[in-house]
């Protein structure tokens, strides 16, 4: 649990306006290009978040927003938390 990044994989779709909708998120949130793969034609992205954000407001927001398809925390891998912890 002390390892954990709040970041957040997400892909959407049915965006009517993504210049819009960017430009609102990345108010409010850190985007990041998206790290994982689909099948599907969707608009993808990664999003941290800070310590006191909570990802059900980050999902309230993006489902008022958009269609939403895809949330999954990024959990980092044993190996991700050993170069962590020898970096620092």
């Amino acid at each position: 649990q002390q390892f954990k990044t709040k970041t957040y994989e997400i892909g959407v779709n049915k965006i009517l306006s993504k210049d819009d909708f960017f430009l609102n998120l990345k108010k409010n949130y850190k985007v990041l290009p998206a790290t994982f793969k689909n099948l599907n034609d969707d608009v993808k992205f990664n999003i941290k978040l800070k310590e006191a954000d909570d990802p059900h407001k980050l999902l309230r927001f993006l489902n008022e927003r958009v269609d939403v398809n895809h949330f999954v925390e990024i959990i980092p891998s044993v190996n991700d938390i050993f170069i962590d912890c020898v970096n620092n």
